[in-house]
């Protein structure tokens, strides 16, 4: 099933009957001709709806203007280090980063969400109308920052909450709709 404009804003999703109580399935997201998310891997749906939810409810916890004023190489550097620290984090404020770890989580919008997802970085962040999408392929390290207007991705978000509501194959606790 197809949700939106596969040139500017789209969600594709596809449930695996055969899937049990995760509702797991084949899911991407198309972004100004930019496909995040892998279709040949498994992604668990309701780990995925649950994010989406958040983001339709409280757009305000994705509006950050000090992430928002940097590049995407540097969007990924900052988030990465707040939220997971590493070698090429060293030298940083731990208090400070501590403060914004539960921040910066949540502008991750795919954890633990299964292979379809697995080997991608993904931050979003909101200023206006518009979503900033901003994430890195840890397979080739490349990383794709790409904007869409926040109200036209927010009816598609919703498009595709209502259809999992609907189709949903297991009733394990989920999303809410």
């Amino acid at each position: 099933m197809t949700f939106g404009d596969l040139e500017t804003f789209a969600i594709e999703c596809e449930l695996d009957p055969e899937s049990g109580k995760y509702n797991d399935g084949a899911m991407r997201f198309h972004i100004n001709g930019n496909e995040l998310g892998d279709w040949d891997q498994s992604s668990i749906i309701d780990f995925v709806a649950y994010r989406l939810e958040d983001l339709c409810r409280d757009a305000g916890m994705y509006e950050n203007a000090e992430l928002m004023a940097l590049n995407g190489a540097d969007v990924i550097h900052e988030t990465h280090c707040v939220i997971y620290g590493g070698p090429d984090c060293s030298g940083r404020d731990e208090a400070h980063d501590a403060a914004l770890y539960s921040s910066y989580y949540r502008l991750r919008i795919f954890p633990d969400s299964g292979d379809g997802f697995d080997h991608t970085f993904t931050i979003l962040l909101k200023s206006g109308d518009d979503a900033r999408w901003v994430w890195r392929d840890n397979r080739t390290g490349t990383i794709t920052d790409t904007t869409v207007p926040w109200s036209s991705m927010t009816e598609v978000l919703n498009a595709f909450l209502n259809w999992f509501a609907a189709n949903r194959i297991s009733t394990w606790p989920s999303a809410s709709r």
